[in-house]
């Protein structure tokens, strides 16, 4: 899933509240980039650009997951990563990687 926020936090501030989420959520970091029970990531936040110990905006991997791709471009079809489209990116990845990602839709039947 993939939302699009306004907030008047900076992204230090941002981070930590992601961080805090996944900690309310029980999130156990076991296996690094393996799967897990949530994460938060801050994919983009205006046009800043930053790389840091603690955080890399845009984020760096989002041109490779299937399970990111998908749904931003559901949330924001004409966005462009680097001056590729996300259309683009998703053209590049394998059928299985795009076929993995599956929509959910909850027990009223609403689409989420």
């Amino acid at each position: 899933m993939c939302i699009e926020i306004e907030t008047d936090l900076n992204i230090y501030d941002l981070l930590s509240v992601c961080q805090e989420v996944e900690k309310t959520l029980n999130r156990e970091r076991i296996i690094r980039w393996g799967p897990r029970t949530i994460d938060v990531d801050i994919l983009f936040f205006n046009d800043i650009i930053i790389n840091d110990e603690n955080l890399s905006i845009p984020h760096p991997r989002i041109s490779e997951r299937a399970f990111v791709l998908v749904p931003l471009m559901d949330l924001n079809s004409k966005l462009e990563i680097k001056g590729t489209t996300i259309e683009n990116y998703l053209n590049s990845l394998t059928c299985e990687e795009r076929e993995q990602v599956k929509e959910y839709i909850n027990d009223e039947k609403e689409h989420i």
